[in-house]
């Protein structure tokens, strides 16, 4: 028996439900995701010493969630806007520069933070040192050589 205004669970869902599914006897729904507009991707053929240690903090932040990225592509890290209106981060207590994109193969892992970053360390160092030297490498090249 319910008590005057509540509402099982059939009916709480469908109030969640946009319109367009509910018109569409409930089969069809949309997902978006709006993110902040994003710039270039990292340079390539320039030093980039003074930027690893931004796209290192990123990949160390994820980690201490138990965040596997599992893409780390030279593609997925893209600049941060310019005129920048994020918190500030505070295990580095500064805004990051850059931001990483395409979590569709990521994961929560069990793993240690101190596995999952020496292991995305290792192929950030791989992407960054082939981006001074002038070349894009992707994971699938590393991973055949």
């Amino acid at each position: 028996m319910r008590e005057e205004g509540e509402i099982n669970e059939t009916e709480s869902s469908k109030q969640l439900m946009p319109k367009c599914a509910t018109a569409c006897n409930d089969k069809t729904f949309i997902s978006v995701l709006v993110l902040e507009r994003l710039g270039d991707v990292i340079p390539i053929g320039v030093p980039l010493e003074a930027l690893k240690p931004h796209v290192h903090e990123i990949y160390s932040d994820m980690s201490q969630f138990g965040i596997e990225h599992m893409d780390i592509r030279w593609r997925n890290i893209l600049a941060a806007p310019a005129v920048q209106q994020s918190a500030v981060c505070p295990d580095h207590r500064h805004m990051h520069r850059w931001r990483v994109v395409d979590f569709d193969l990521s994961r929560k892992s069990n793993h240690s933070h101190s596995h999952i970053e020496s292991t995305s360390g290792s192929w950030l160092r791989t992407i960054l040192d082939g981006l001074e030297e002038g070349y894009v490498v992707e994971p699938w090249d590393w991973m055949h050589s």
